[in-house]
């Protein structure tokens, strides 16, 4: 037990560089702190759109616990289908998500939709690594860690010098991103879900930044795309989307 509590720290280090170092480094290589605040907005706000896909991942274990069965591909889709038209609408309007918190901050708006886009690998990450904890794969948890680590830690000045607050956001994005192959030899069953609600989150974030509509009405047709989308390719269907929805609700008010 503890040699597999000390194989999470390279993954759980690097998930830290993102949300503490990351924006440290960041405004030493910068040093300007309007730049520092609109990639620390942009974090937090992805983050916390991620923390829906990762609490419904995170719920799998027990699950797990007591059936004795491996819901992770469900958890994933669902968690991630659950955040889909929420990441679509923020892509479409970062704009007007950062204006409304602080119209200094609309300069994050380009990193926001960044580090929208990595949530999707980041959400496959944490699935694997949920599994390997369940399996007792000390060293593949290690070997994981360390990878993402290194990419995120060689990456974060390099393209932060190239194209500042950016830079920075797709240093995680690829930290994430490369690694999506070792993720998805671990755990196949994931594949389907991840293709299909990846592309949606790139088809929005193309679809936003060449469109010549203002990003309001931009925001509305990626919610009713993305929706439309998931239901199409039964990946998550509008009757699952309402019945999580209505179930959260009826937790949330006991």
């Amino acid at each position: 037990m503890v040699f597999l509590t000390y194989s999470n720290y390279p993954y759980m280090f690097s998930n830290q560089l993102l949300s503490m170092l990351s924006v440290c480094v960041f405004a030493f290589l910068a040093g300007e702190a309007l730049s520092t605040g609109n990639l620390y907005i942009a974090l937090m706000i992805a983050l916390a759109i991620s923390a829906i896909s990762s609490s419904i991942l995170n719920a799998a274990l027990p699950v797990w616990a007591r059936r004795n069965v491996e819901p992770f591909s469900e958890g994933f889709r669902i968690g991630l289908g659950l955040a889909t038209p929420i990441i679509a609408v923020a892509l479409a309007a970062p704009t007007l998500i950062l204006e409304a918190i602080n119209p200094e901050f609309v300069g994050g708006a380009n990193a926001l939709r960044i580090l929208l886009l990595s949530i999707a690998p980041l959400t496959a990450l944490t699935a694997v690594i949920i599994k390997l904890n369940k399996d007792g794969e000390k060293g593949k948890l290690t070997t994981l860690g360390l990878t993402r680590l290194i990419i995120l830690v060689a990456l974060l000045p390099i393209l932060t010098k190239i194209i500042g607050v950016e830079g920075a956001a797709t240093a995680f994005l690829l930290a994430s991103a490369l690694l999506i192959p070792f993720a998805l030899k671990i755990e196949p069953r994931i594949s389907r879900s991840a293709a299909i609600l990846w592309s949606i989150h790139l088809s929005v974030a193309i679809f936003a930044a060449s469109a010549p509509i203002n990003e309001f009405v931009s925001a509305i047709i990626a919610l009713a795309a993305s929706t439309a989308l998931m239901h199409v390719t039964k990946t998550y269907t509008i009757t699952e989307y309402w019945s999580t929805v209505k179930t959260v609700i009826n937790t949330i008010s006991r």
